[in-house]
């Protein structure tokens, strides 16, 4: 991380995350777009015009979190849904293979960054979502009653070895700048803080907004998006990966049924052909995963999978 550090206790460390839904200081927010890289089936189900059933973000709780080391650090990681946007205008690569999917037809929705204090503000409630995917409407979550709103940047840490004393210490990187805690209190540091992740992931440029529930609402909540008052101006668009041609852009675009939203293709000179690099080890999983699932539905779909690519010749029997 290079060798200057401001030296800061745990406290005022967490204190800087501390942010005002409603601030007009720009400097603390920057300019860059709030963006979420979405798989196209969860962003259609995002954006898709659904009538008087409005739009809605889907969230997973910490529990279900590809950061091992993140989930380990709360025991209550079933009751915090976390909403993630990468806060960069740069596009990011591994996000794009990690949450785009691997067809290389992802999407990226973005919020500017009015839009995104717009939408702190707004949020009231959110609703639990049944198996069957289905949004329960009829049973209100209230902020402040069942649900607890927080907001900020994530801290990612490192263990370093001090080249003077030889002893570890906690290295923080926080929105580009280097910290060090100035008290051996780490335990102080990640109690309830659910901005912390390990240094690998910085790459992320992570901005989270936390809905810390009072016990666990269903596996998954849905929370109210108003599209339709976002992407006046462009306050809410979309970038579509760059594996999208222009045919396939047109029939998104009457998918979602929306002519206002604006759309743009990512600019990256790079091709998301994974599957025809890794046909051997999808193949291999899916027959896996169809042979040891308990879930009666997800059997049969992997099964269904497999049949289909069976015809192909490409699975194993």
């Amino acid at each position: 991380m290079g060798d200057s550090k401001t030296l800061i206790s745990a406290n005022e460390l967490r204190d800087l995350n501390i942010i005002g839904t409603n601030s007009d200081n720009k400097g603390s927010w920057g300019d860059s777009h709030f963006c979420t890289y979405r798989s196209r089936d969860t962003a259609e189900a995002i954006l898709k015009d659904n009538g008087n059933e409005g739009n809605y973000f889907f969230l997973n709780s910490i529990a279900g979190t590809n950061d091992i080391h993140e989930k380990e650090l709360h025991a209550n990681s079933e009751n915090v849904f976390p909403l993630c946007f990468c806060h960069s205008d740069t596009e990011n690569i591994p996000l794009w293979f990690l949450y785009g999917g691997i067809d290389g037809h992802g999407i990226c929705i973005r919020l500017t960054v009015n839009k995104m204090k717009d939408f702190l503000g707004r949020i009231k409630s959110a609703y639990p979502v049944n198996e069957n995917g289905k949004i329960d409407t009829k049973t209100t979550l209230n902020k402040g009653t069942d649900f607890e709103l927080s907001a900020g940047w994530v801290y990612y840490c490192k263990e370093e070895q001090n080249k003077q004393n030889g002893e570890n210490e906690t290295i923080v990187k926080y929105r580009g700048n280097a910290y060090k805690l100035s008290d051996e209190s780490l335990t102080l540091f990640q109690k309830d803080n659910y901005f912390i992740k390990d240094y690998p992931w910085y790459y992320e440029k992570e901005f989270r907004i936390l809905f810390i529930f009072k016990e666990k609402p269903s596996e998954r909540i849905a929370v109210p998006l108003p599209k339709s008052k976002f992407e006046i101006d462009g306050g809410l668009s979309i970038k579509l990966a760059p594996n999208y041609t222009e045919q396939e852009e047109e029939e998104l675009r009457k998918t979602l049924n929306d002519s206002k939203l604006k759309i743009q293709k990512s600019k990256l000179s790079i091709s998301f052909e994974l599957f025809s690099r890794n046909e051997n080890p999808i193949f291999r999983y899916l027959v896996e995963a169809a042979r040891n699932s308990e879930n009666e539905k997800t059997n049969e779909k992997f099964h269904e999978i497999c049949r289909e690519l069976q015809k192909r010749n490409n699975c194993w029997k």
